[in-house]
């Protein structure tokens, strides 16, 4: 193997990540304090050296990218495990406890009296309450370490009833193995996280190496740097993108398909069932069925039968939805409500007798977009918060320049183009309306409260389809896909960095 040609062929793939992640890790320095320069520095050298030979792996299995994108989650996923303090995530705690409570095999969650207060909660374990008080302590912060898991009854008074229990399987897995392996309290926490980490990688590369197009697109979003910090975390998000990402890939494969098989529409109508009973809005990927041509079908029955899964699956999503709903009422979210004045009957009745609301709701939604954009590069919660708005517009840049310029060989009609587009915008907008409606006080004008950048990542493998111009290009789609592979993992690094400044 000539070394010396493999490192020439990657130098300026190298310059670009180097570069990017100085500029990245300089801006994270110039906004947050770090008090551990030592930890900085070694970080720094480990994430560095770790991009350098992730370019070159890439470089060697550009052909098998479903393997990098596993690769490069586990990796740079690993790293968000241990660096992201306890419990920083958004609601990763009241995740932690469902995924304790689902590790004992309990797939509903009940709502109980604590023998010893007389108050409500959901019985769970007092090492929850210990992870608990040492929310936001990185890894030299807290003593749980050496603290033994504590077995002993906890009643904690929230543990997101209203999600179903197969999203918190996979963490579940990992505490049970810190259990069985007794660990200390940590290890709970961290192996859940693995967990989640390993599904979403497997997921991710799966729907990647079954994706007949639209490969690279759907693995620079699988290694968005706020998926992978999801990825990383103990949180039904991780569940959530991955088969958004799932279900994309498989629209592809039906779009492909010469004879679409019953085993394909199965995992694509699928995967949105299990997504959109966590995010409702995204039960409108189904409508990408409408894209597939007729022809590719082999019968004008299985056509029909696609088409009336998708009144099955928005059935099953309201099912779930009058059932999740009023589960939202036991845990801490209910004094919320009554002191802020939510009611989602109340704001509904109150949108749908005011036309001229509504109208100004829309535009007021769309003139959002720079704020949501801003929050997919904002990571922990409100009170731990940490982000990077200078970043988050250079990833715009980068992402726009991407989908309208990456060399991609399948060639969408205008017609195709609109109706994909008019699927993003409703997603886009029930997110908005969904929030509105649980959580947004009666009649506010404070519509972008409570929505959060992570749940418009699925949206952005959609762009390169919609505004696509490679054909009227005379890329190179090897030389751009390396540039694109560096530029891509630079954010990925300057997530990391931004964790170490902003909380070490």
């Amino acid at each position: 193997m000539d070394f010396r040609k493999i490192a020439r062929e990657n130098t300026i793939s190298i310059i670009v990540y180097i570069a990017l992640l100085c500029f990245f890790t300089f801006l994270a320095m110039n906004k947050y304090t770090c008090s551990n320069e030592n930890f900085l520095i070694g970080i720094f050298i480990l994430v560095l050296v770790l991009g350098v030979i992730l370019i070159f792996y890439f470089r060697g299995n550009m052909k098998n990218i479903y393997k990098v994108a596993f690769v490069v989650i586990l990796i740079f996923g690993i790293c968000s495990v241990f660096l992201t303090p306890i419990c920083d995530i958004s609601d990763e705690y009241e995740h932690l406890v469902r995924s304790e409570i689902v590790s004992n095999g309990e797939i509903t969650t009940d709502y109980v009296k604590d023998p010893v207060n007389n108050l409500s909660g959901f019985k769970t374990i007092s090492s929850m309450e210990a992870l608990c008080i040492a929310t936001d302590s990185n890894l030299f912060e807290h003593q749980l370490w050496d603290t033994k898991i504590n077995y002993t009854d906890y009643y904690s008074s929230c543990a997101f009833a209203q999600n179903p229990f197969y999203a918190y399987i996979a963490p579940a897995l990992g505490i049970l193995l810190a259990e069985f392996l007794n660990l200390s309290t940590v290890w709970m926490l961290f192996l859940g996280r693995m967990a989640n980490l390993i599904l979403y990688a497997v997921i991710v590369s799966i729907a990647i190496k079954k994706a007949p197009a639209f490969k690279f697109p759907l693995f620079l979003v699988s290694i968005f740097p706020l998926a992978i910090f999801q990825a990383g975390s103990i949180s039904s998000d991780c569940f959530f993108i991955c088969f958004a990402i799932l279900a994309i890939a498989y629209f592809f494969v039906l779009y492909k398909s010469d004879n679409i098989r019953y085993r394909d529409l199965g995992v694509f109508f699928g995967s949105i069932l299990l997504l959109s009973i966590l995010k409702q809005p995204y039960v409108v990927l189904s409508l990408l069925i409408f894209v597939v041509p007729n022809s590719n079908f082999k019968d004008v029955k299985q056509n029909v039968i696609s088409k009336i899964t998708i009144i099955a699956v928005i059935g099953v999503v309201v099912l779930w939805t009058s059932y999740a709903a009023p589960q939202l009422n036991n845990s801490w979210r209910l004094v919320y409500f009554m002191d802020k004045h939510v009611d989602p009957s109340e704001q509904a009745k109150f949108m749908l007798s005011n036309p001229s609301f509504d109208l100004y709701y829309v535009y007021k939604v769309l003139t959002l977009t720079p704020v949501i954009s801003d929050r997919l590069f904002e990571f922990s919660y409100a009170k731990q918060a940490y982000s990077a708005p200078l970043v988050s517009t250079i990833y715009l840049v980068f992402i726009i320049i991407f989908s309208l310029f990456y060399p991609l060989k399948e060639k969408f009609s205008v017609l195709n183009r609109f109706k994909v587009f008019i699927i993003g915008v409703i997603i886009y907008y029930g997110m908005f309306i969904v929030q509105y409606l649980t959580w947004i006080p009666v009649k506010s004008k404070n519509f972008a409260d409570g929505v959060p950048g992570r749940y418009f990542i699925p949206l952005l493998v959609l762009i390169p389809l919609i505004i696509n111009i490679s054909y009227k290009t005379n890329f190179n789609k090897k030389t751009f896909s390396n540039i694109a592979f560096a530029v891509a993992i630079s954010f990925v690094g300057g997530m990391l960095m931004l964790t170490t400044v902003a909380k070490f």
